[in-house]
């Protein structure tokens, strides 16, 4: 679900930006602590829902999550780098998605509230 995928996206970046507990943690303790965080906060709003998934099975959603947002990074750049006199953020924004969808054939990027959470 789009709560699951953000809520995911918010506590990797959570985790991954920690001092106490720095960039050099192993993958599995990496993911055992996203793990955690995650289970956590889905108990509360604005998530307050149900999952059963593993830590192994987090980290794995996470990198089809990372792969999809990598590959639309390029798309808004693209856009600010050829701007248009008069235009806002929002018509920048979906200039970007209609970019993503024709560079893409025809494949709509649908994880903008993850994009979101970790630019």
């Amino acid at each position: 679900t789009s709560a699951e995928d953000k809520l995911l996206c918010e506590c990797w970046r959570d985790i991954g930006q920690d001092p106490k507990t720095g960039a050099e943690q192993k993958a599995s303790t990496f993911w055992t602590r996203v793990h955690r965080e995650f289970h956590e906060r889905k108990k509360f709003p604005p998530y307050q829902m149900q999952s059963t998934r593993g830590w192994v099975s987090i980290s794995k959603h996470w990198k089809v999550i990372q792969q999809e947002c990598n590959k639309f990074c390029a798309t808004p750049e693209s856009i600010k780098a050829r701007p248009v006199s008069g235009i806002g953020m929002q018509d920048m924004a979906f200039q970007a998605l209609e970019a993503f969808k024709v560079q893409h054939d025809g494949k709509s990027f649908n994880l903008s509230h993850c994009w979101r959470v970790i630019k």
